[in-house]
């Protein structure tokens, strides 16, 4: 958990660490937004509401912006090439 709440940042032994491999990670490098924000497309398609719907595509825009101002270059420093 100190790991994923950002522990490489402060110690530096998490950096030789390999990235997880385990659970939604076997799928892919990002679960979190690759398949997360389904979840509000499919409460907005369910509920058949426009406000939803703008919400969902609003937010899954904003969530790629910020992976690939944010995370992206974060990551790279912390792990350089392992972390495509």
């Amino acid at each position: 958990m100190s790991r994923a709440a950002g522990g490489e940042h402060f110690d530096e032994s998490y950096r030789g660490m390999p990235l997880v491999k385990d659970g939604i990670f076997r799928y892919t490098d990002n679960g979190m937004y690759v398949y997360a924000f389904l979840l509000f497309w499919a409460i907005a398609i369910g509920f058949d509401s426009a406000a939803a719907l703008v919400v969902a595509a609003f937010s899954h825009a904003y969530i790629w912006v910020h992976y690939y101002a944010t995370e992206k270059p974060d990551m790279d420093y912390l792990y350089g090439s392992r972390s495509t």
